[in-house]
């Protein structure tokens, strides 16, 4: 479970930085996403708080990535650092 949670937050640091460097325009986001489903979204939401909730959202869709990774590194990371008795 620390291994994963590690590998959750980490994708999210990341997701966070390149949001963050990168320049992301909340509020055009919400926009696009209230014009095509029909929601009033962007007039409703702090930019500060959107812009984590896109991040956590983005973050989340990286799952069918992340899980795999876990599952194929998770012995190595024991290993490394609970190795194991002879």
């Amino acid at each position: 479970m620390a291994w994963y949670a590690a590998c959750w937050f980490g994708t999210g640091a990341g997701v966070f930085a390149l949001a963050t460097v990168g320049g992301m325009d909340v509020m055009a986001v919400l926009m696009n996403v209230d014009y095509y489903a029909g929601f009033d979204w962007s007039s409703r939401v702090d930019p500060t708080l959107g812009k984590l909730g896109i991040v956590i959202v983005l973050n989340e869709l990286l799952e069918p990535i992340r899980l795999p990774f876990v599952v194929l590194t998770v012995k190595p990371v024991m290993d490394r650092f609970f190795p194991p008795k002879v």
